[in-house]
């Protein structure tokens, strides 16, 4: 392989490391709010509740969990009439219900909160902010499991209102002498005035006050809404109301009336027990059924065994609609496990999925090499020699610094990427499981498919310009060699491909050449995979 030393110097990069050195990754505090209902409307279950709020970077986007735990009051009113659960519980002929009370949870949470990030450099608060955050699906009153899934957006679509500058209140900027060099660093300008968001490099700014602060606080934080499903509390007030009146009837000893007021014209299916005399009458599931699922569904929920917890919820459903909660469950499994499907979470890295054979097994590759912006994202600095194209691939990096970049990428994401094996790397190239036998990945014409020595101009060009293989995979064959896994002894590692800078005997697919893991260059970068 025909290679250009240019390399990046240490010196001149030594800032830059120590500023990317102290980089934060993720930030989590926590607040409490207390719930309050208007004078003459309906008095819903939310007593208070303790949010969890987790900041992360994830390939340079803002990654936020949170989860709630929240505490029941013990009645509720709805329709002006009231339920009280502990008469319920003390009630045989009630008894049935408080399962169901303590089914009802909130559909939505919705806060506003005001942030303030901290630096231990700085020894103040530097920076203020709005947000707000959405919570769907809660949990029961007191629980405290839940999937950890994050939403993922631009920084500027989640956070408002900034204010820089050093504060002891948010937006209150204190003008200071000291804090000039360390915003410099941020790029960000001391302000008494909120940042300006059509400023260029403004989500940019944003990430930088996340990535230096160590730690954030919230100092205001209020309840913006609550949603429910009403029908959870209309069922149980009509549930209650509808055994109130038949009992009355039992007590007078006019059973058959009894009987009729309760299932006659109904507007929700009843809750009767197997054990019940009247059980013939209903063609619902009887409630030990239904409890059973649940039960089981809560068991495993709580195991964090989310494929069983949601099959049983979805069980439990089927056996009884009227309450809303195994249903929300159910979905807010979905979508955990839909998120740790998601191959491409923050819609960066595009991955293409390669059926295997007898020979490999099935893995998921990227469609292109790891960019310079994929790169900058995820560890917060561009060490390629070609700067100024985002595009472009990553090179100049080690084995050795791929994998730190592996490491920090599946730390953000919560995947597992890697490096392909070498027999992986040219099954793929080659096309995967109906292949071609062609000399280059895509094709014989390596002009069509590939930068190389003799197209390229010594230098990488954006990926994805050349023509792809039949799998859809860009850039296999030229621009940069590729590091893989394998290794040729304990001191290499080799490279596949062959770069802008190799003619074609070495961008053939089965050329390799061997590299020591510390070795750099502006013609090698990488890529990485999945496993199916």
């Amino acid at each position: 392989m025909r290679k250009l030393f240019l390399m990046a110097f240490a010196f001149g990069l030594t800032s830059v490391a120590s500023v990317s050195a102290q980089q934060t990754e993720k930030l989590s505090t926590s607040f409490t709010c207390k719930a309050t209902y208007p004078k003459g409307k309906n008095i819903y279950l939310m007593d208070s509740c303790k949010v969890n709020y987790t900041i992360k970077k994830i390939v340079g986007k803002m990654g936020v969990h949170t989860d709630v735990e929240w505490t029941s009051r013990p009645d509720f009113t709805y329709n002006k009439i009231k339920v009280d659960r502990a008469q319920l519980n003390g009630d045989k002929n009630y008894q049935e219900l408080v399962s169901r009370f303590d089914m009802i949870t909130p559909k939505k949470a919705t806060f506003a909160v005001t942030l303030m990030f901290y630096s231990d450099r700085a020894k103040t608060y530097f920076a203020s902010a709005k947000t707000t955050i959405e919570i769907n699906y809660l949990e029961k009153a007191g629980a405290t499991v839940s999937p950890e899934t994050y939403t993922i957006n631009d920084w500027s679509d989640k956070l408002t209102d900034i204010y820089v500058g050093k504060q002891s209140k948010p937006g209150v900027v204190t003008p200071d002498k000291s804090m000039k060099e360390f915003l410099d660093l941020m790029r960000l300008t001391e302000s008494t005035t909120k940042m300006d968001p059509s400023q260029r490099g403004y989500n940019y700014r944003l990430r930088n006050i996340f990535t230096n602060a160590d730690k954030i606080d919230v100092v205001d934080a209020k309840i913006v809404s609550v949603d429910w499903n009403d029908d959870d509390y209309d069922f149980l007030v009509y549930e209650a109301t509808k055994r109130k009146e038949s009992l009355a009837l039992m007590a007078k000893g006019d059973s058959m009336k009894a009987s009729e007021v309760y299932y006659s014209n109904r507007k929700y299916e009843p809750i009767i027990s197997m054990k019940s005399p009247t059980y013939w009458k209903t063609t619902g599931a009887p409630c030990e059924i239904f409890d059973k699922a649940l039960n089981q569904a809560d068991t495993y929920y709580k195991k964090k065994q989310w494929n069983e917890a949601g099959i049983y919820y979805n069980q439990a459903y089927n056996y009884d609609s009227t309450m809303a909660y195994p249903k929300q469950q159910a979905i807010k499994i979905q979508e955990y496990i839909d998120y740790k499907n998601n191959r491409n979470v923050t819609g960066l890295i595009d991955m293409v999925y390669v059926e295997g054979n007898h020979e490999v097994k099935s893995f998921y590759i990227g469609k292109t090499e790891v960019t310079q912006q994929q790169w900058a994202r995820v560890m917060g600095t561009n060490p390629s020699n070609f700067k100024g194209c985002r595009t472009c691939p990553v090179e100049n990096v080690s084995w050795d610094e791929v994998q730190q970049f592996i490491k920090k990428l599946n730390e953000q994401t919560g995947l597992k990427y890697r490096l392909m094996s070498e027999k992986e790397w040219e099954y793929a190239a080659k096309g995967g499981k109906n292949g071609s036998k062609s000399a280059f990945a895509g094709g014989d014409n390596l002009t069509e498919v590939s930068w190389n020595a003799y197209n390229a101009e010594q230098t990488t060009h954006g990926v994805g310009e050349k023509a792809p293989n039949e799998l859809g995979i860009y850039d296999m064959t030229g621009n940069v060699a590729e590091w893989v896994n394998n290794q040729y002894d304990k001191t290499t590692r080799f490279v596949k491909g062959g770069s802008f800078a190799d003619e074609a005997s070495n961008c053939a697919i089965e050329a390799k050449e061997k590299l020591k893991p510390d070795y750099k260059s502006n013609s090698v970068g990488f890529r990485i995979c999945q496993d199916e």
